[in-house]
């Protein structure tokens, strides 16, 4: 079976042309001769797509969509392989939807929140919806990139198709050296935040402090911050930062984050049409493999907190009660004004919210699913 690869001394259009001329160009001239239409790829030719996230390959997320490439690769008999780099190694987070359109990779990790202009309905899914977890926040918007039409044009608009979303478990946390029991011990931290995440914390005092997730570590160690948001369990101890910042507060006031699998909608758009057809098979049965695979990460990173003198705590009930009543919906006003901002209409706006929202209540009620940061606090013993 012979392959073909972007010629790495090219640039990366030329490389992907180079690449497809490769694939299709003798069936195309016999096709063209004939009067045909599209052309295939050649028998024995192997379709390469080069993958790029930001994780180890440890990591529970990476793990899900590791799952997703394994399972093409294997049903469609190594007509598609992926050449995948971790860590950052091919694009960093900010550069992944640039490099995409660009032909710098084919697929990709992809979040809405690091390219918000070009995503701002996507980024609904940053703001906390209450009463959600990780499984209804990843339904809703595997729902919303079938069936709401502003959502759908969006990602279009930006390059991009999402074959899966991850199920990732709860960033709506904060971690720090020693145990936070109460509301009253956030008021003058400054913590490592982002998203919509950070006007919730201001609320109770926090100084949010924009950091890449690379730098957070050394960040805490040096006390330039005094802990961390915006982690998922797995995540956190995947990147060490445990070892620094081993008690992770639960908030509980609704889960928020947007995260999949994309790939370029011109690449998408040159596969072979049962190969897309096996791909959309492979997304339909992701989501009840990604759950066990989160539910596996989030225990697994649960012990490693443990292990490292910490744990998860979560606030009084009263608290928690207090606090999403004095966010009401300010989160939802800021998401509304920044989409408005990046130039969505106020009936794409209007629509993405309440597909969402009406969505994140329909899954939440429908899920079984238990939040791994629920677990832990069940298995911390506080000093």
């Amino acid at each position: 079976m012979s392959k073909r690869r972007i010629s790495p001394d090219a640039s990366p259009r030329a490389g992907r042309a180079w690449r497809l001329a490769g694939i299709v160009l003798p069936l195309a001239l016999v096709i063209a001769a004939c009067g045909g239409g599209a052309a295939e790829p050649a028998d024995g030719e192997t379709i390469q797509l080069r993958y790029s996230g930001i994780f180890g390959k440890d990591a529970g997320l990476q793990r899900q969509l590791d799952w997703y490439m394994d399972e093409v690769e294997e049903r469609t008999d190594g007509r598609v392989e992926f050449e995948r780099f971790y860590d950052s190694s091919l694009l960093g987070a900010t550069d992944t939807l640039a490099g995409l359109v660009e032909g710098r990779a084919e697929t990709a990790y992809m979040v809405p929140a690091y390219a918000p202009a070009d995503m701002p309905l996507w980024n609904a899914s940053f703001v906390p919806v209450a009463g959600t977890n990780a499984e209804s926040v990843t339904r809703s918007q595997a729902e919303m990139n079938q069936s709401n039409e502003a959502f759908q044009q969006e990602l279009e608009n930006a390059g991009i198709k999402m074959l899966v979303f991850n199920v990732v478990p709860s960033i709506t946390s904060v971690w720090a050296p020693d145990p936070i029991t109460g509301v009253e011990q956030l008021d003058g931290m400054s913590v490592r935040s982002l998203g919509y995440l950070s006007q919730a914390l201001e609320l109770r005092g926090v100084n949010p402090v924009v950091l890449e997730a690379p730098e957070t570590y050394e960040s805490i160690q040096r006390g330039v911050v005094d802990g961390a948001g915006g982690f998922a369990i797995d995540v956190l101890t995947d990147q060490g930062l445990h070892e620094v910042a081993p008690w992770g507060l639960y908030m509980g006031f609704g889960e928020w984050v947007g995260a999949g699998f994309a790939m370029s909608v011109e690449e998408w758009e040159a596969l072979p049409a049962d190969i897309q057809e096996i791909m959309l098979e492979v997304t339909d049965d992701f989501y009840d493999e990604a759950i066990k695979i989160a539910e596996d990460a989030e225990a697994s990173a649960c012990d490693a907190v443990l292990e490292a003198g910490g744990g998860v705590t979560t606030l009084p009930d009263d608290q928690v009660q207090a606090w999403v009543d004095d966010i009401g919906d300010s989160l939802w006003e800021a998401w509304r004004s920044d989409a408005a901002s990046s130039g969505a209409s106020e009936e794409d706006i209007a629509s993405v919210e309440e597909d969402y929202r009406a969505l994140n209540e329909q899954f939440a009620a429908e899920s079984t699913y238990t939040p791994g940061a629920e677990t832990c606090v069940e298995r911390t013993e506080l000093p």
